[in-house]
């Protein structure tokens, strides 16, 4: 019974013994087997002369809440910057300018942005204006952050019932406004807050 086996089996072990030295031989051609290793040279960490990270080329953080971010435009790498109660965009100064601080915010399923030097939140006026006064976040101050295949996100405000205008830089490259249809997108920025 012993020989009538190991006759049955002798070709099964052949084909073991052939399929194994065909896996070793592709395990050996694979590029993932080589046994160099090349670190990567770049990180989402590099920054500029001003401490910035590149709006262009920085994927940046996911906007949520109980963090504060710095808010750039994708294309150009300016911030998103209060000054005396408007909003504009501005060059970045620097990490630690808290006029470009955005807290987001949670309320009612909505995102806020507020900034934690003023308290006040980004909203707008009803109309295509963008706004930070109110010190509460109410139905204009909802937003809405929309991931773009492109990278970055788009922000969204409701405009009526059923409707989201998209935030944009106006057409002066100063100011932002909102629109049924924009191109414009941000990215979102962590910043560390000493004692906030």
């Amino acid at each position: 019974m012993e020989a009538i086996m190991t006759e049955k089996l002798a070709p099964l072990d052949e084909k073991l013994t052939q399929l194994n030295g065909k896996l070793t031989h592709l395990i050996l051609e694979t590029p993932c087997s080589s046994p160099v290793f090349t670190p990567c040279t770049c990180t989402d960490d590099m920054t500029d002369a001003n401490g910035m990270r590149d709006g262009q080329n920085n994927p940046g953080d996911v906007p949520w809440p109980g963090t504060t971010f710095r808010i750039v435009e994708k294309a150009t790498g300016r911030a998103m910057t209060l000054i005396d109660g408007e909003l504009a965009i501005r060059d970045a100064t620097g990490p630690d300018d808290p006029n470009t601080h955005w807290f987001c915010v949670e309320k009612n399923g909505c995102f806020g942005l507020m900034n934690p030097d003023t308290g006040r939140y980004l909203g707008n006026d009803g109309g295509t204006h963008v706004r930070a006064w109110s010190h509460e976040m109410g139905e204009w101050e909802y937003l809405t952050m929309r991931k773009h295949p492109s990278g970055g996100y788009q922000i969204l405000s409701p405009a009526e019932e059923n409707k989201l205008k998209v935030m944009c830089v106006a057409q002066n490259r100063t100011v932002l406004c909102r629109r049924d249809h924009g191109t414009t997108l941000w990215v979102f920025n962590k910043v560390e807050e000493a004692g906030r």
